[in-house]
């Protein structure tokens, strides 16, 4: 399906106004490789800012400022389970 002028209009504005490039596929149902290809060929040109507002925008509230990244849960170390071990007072030093 072609879109319009009038969606193309609106595609460049999102994109000048740095909505993510796949985000607007998405919504508008055009693959991001035309998007990309309309955009370098007629010039398009995206505010410098853009990108960090969204971020900021996108941002939990409480957290503006904070440093904000992704840490996994690290399990507890396993132990041995040898009955060896399990037997020695802390401190000890096996034989």
């Amino acid at each position: 399906m072609a879109l319009s002028a009038a969606q193309w209009d609106a595609i460049r504005t999102e994109y000048q106004a740095g909505a993510f490039v796949r985000a607007l596929a998405r919504h508008h149902g055009v693959h991001e490789s035309s998007i990309r290809q309309k955009a370098r060929e007629q010039n398009w040109t995206r505010d410098p800012q853009a990108a960090e507002r969204i971020r900021r925008a996108n941002q939990p509230s409480g957290l503006h400022g904070m440093a904000t990244s992704y840490a996994p849960h690290r399990p507890a170390p396993r132990h041995s389970t040898n009955s060896r071990s399990a037997s020695l007072a802390p401190g000890t030093v096996p034989e």
